[in-house]
């Protein structure tokens, strides 16, 4: 167009503009240097990350622009194997190459699979081809590099899951295609999740030979919590009735802590308990291995941010507690700073905001507590304490055998999110209740024990994960448990 006089270019533009508008008008006079240049050779495709879980599968995703000649097969090729996933692929928007390339608006020029195969580890070398083969019957190859996945999964999740295109259309449809198995057989690749750990006991002298509960306090990326937790405890008489198991599951603060612990000690003549985990085992994970090292017939899941409102709290917690806690998990009442409700039990909700996952919300989340009460009362329920669907592991209440007859959490959650709510599943699959106990109340800093966390985006796919797996996991049983449980419908109201 550079050689057309300037009055019929700018009559061109302005009836493109009016046609197209200013964007794709503004793109498309460089649609014949990019056709040219940049797809010389088509189909153009190129794969983004090519990950093979040993024995499991080959994860896959990249972007391809097809030409005159559409693309009817596509494998992954090396030696004597040949390994479909023309037919598996899941096609996605790109804005980047949408952009880049002109491409008509609506166009999904990214894919990504997973295909399972079972190859032996040994088979699988580091490079090999991606070939396509054409409708004309022409074969085309392109060299690929293929990532093995160790035994120590999570930086694979972490490069798949920043990979996620924001703003993803069908985004559960893709997971239930693709990313969701690939991050399942990733972290179960992982293995076994024993961990040797070291315990160590601080102010012995003060602890009781036989202990009430025993606090499972996981502590991950800061530890300043425990400082504030126990300048709380050691004012309480009744905390050296209790056994206080700090699990460190994060070695990268282990000398830290240790160097802490020596110093608390000393300021806070309270005794307490430090397990250092020797590898990061996840929210899930680090519960189970305090709860394995527990002395205690009783034992209390709590986080390092969640504070006690009032001396006696959990000698009141058990004393009120005492005739549902053989058979239930019990939950406590968790507080904002200004005393408004932060929990007050859970509901499952199937959120048409997350594509109709599972999710997990908190009715009367807000309220002041005035008002949570009167609603308790208006359903005719005990409002010290009544059946739930669910409750928060940050503060959630059991006997130990109740705790290993489910299993403990599962550890097949990444990092931590849902494994409660999944908690509360097997309790209702086991016959155990779920209650709250309105009697006790915490504050909770909701989230601030992960405030130091690394924020990439990774973090937010990961909790979608989370969602996506425990939904796959128990959709047909809560629908199933909603259905039927008329006191639970009459509590969920109030969200």
């Amino acid at each position: 167009m550079k050689f057309l006089h300037p009055e019929i270019k700018k009559k061109i533009f302005r009836l493109f503009k009016s046609k197209l508008g200013e964007e794709r008008t503004r793109r498309l006079q460089y649609l014949p240097f990019q056709t040219v240049n940049k797809l010389k050779k088509p189909p153009f495709v190129r794969v983004g990350n090519c990950s093979y879980v040993p024995g499991k599968g080959f994860f896959l995703n990249g972007w391809l622009i097809e030409g005159r000649h559409p693309v009817v097969s596509m494998s992954i090729a090396f030696a004597e194997h040949d390994i479909p996933v023309g037919e598996h692929l899941f096609r996605i928007p790109r804005l980047d190459i949408q952009s880049k390339y002109a491409l008509q608006q609506g166009s999904k020029p990214g894919f990504v699979t997973y295909v399972r195969s079972a190859i032996e580890p040994v088979s699988v070398p580091a490079k090999a081809k991606l070939k396509l083969t054409l409708s004309s019957g022409k074969t085309i190859t392109r060299r690929i590099r293929i990532d093995h996945v160790s035994s120590k999964p999570l930086p694979s999740i972490q490069k798949l899951l920043n990979a996620i295109p924001g703003n993803l259309e069908q985004k559960r449809q893709c997971f239930d295609a693709a990313y969701g198995p690939a991050i399942k057989d990733m972290w179960e690749y992982r293995g076994h999740t024993e961990t040797s750990a070291e315990k160590v006991s601080y102010n012995d002298e003060f602890a009781a030979e036989k202990p009430e509960v025993s606090l499972i306090i996981p502590i991950y990326g800061r530890f300043d919590f425990m400082e504030y937790q126990l300048c709380q405890f050691v004012n309480d008489p009744a905390m050296h009735r209790y056994e206080i198991i700090y699990v460190i599951d994060d070695p990268r603060i282990t000398e830290q802590v240790r160097s802490a612990s020596e110093t608390y000690s000393r300021i806070f003549r309270i005794p307490f308990n430090v397990l250092y985990l020797r590898e990061n085992l996840g929210f899930a994970g680090a519960n189970n291995a305090g709860v394995k090292v527990a002395t205690s017939d009783t034992v209390l899941l709590l986080n390092s941010d969640v504070m006690p409102a009032s001396s006696g709290w959990l000698e009141e917690f058990l004393a009120t507690s005492k005739d549902v806690l053989p058979n239930s998990l019990i939950g406590a009442r968790l507080l904002y700073e200004d005393d408004s409700i932060q929990h007050d039990g859970m509901a499952f909700y199937q959120s048409p905001f997350v594509d109709n996952l599972w999710t997990n919300i908190h009715p009367g989340k807000g309220l002041p507590i005035m008002l949570a009460d009167q609603f308790a009362k208006s359903k005719s329920t005990d409002s010290a304490v009544s059946s739930v669907e669910a409750i928060t592991g940050a503060c959630m209440l059991m006997t130990r055998s109740n705790y290993m007859k489910l299993g403990g959490l599962d550890e097949n959650y990444i990092l931590g999110d849902y494994e409660d709510s999944d908690f509360c599943m097997k309790a209702h699959e086991s016959g155990l209740g779920i209650k709250m106990n309105r009697t006790t109340a915490l504050y909770h800093l909701e989230r601030q024990s992960q405030s130091l966390v690394t924020g990439d985006r990774w973090k937010a796919e990961l909790t979608y994960y989370n969602c996506w797996y425990h939904t796959q996991k128990w959709h047909d049983r809560i629908v199933a448990l909603q259905q039927g449980t008329q006191d639970i419908a009459e509590y969920r109201e109030i969200a």
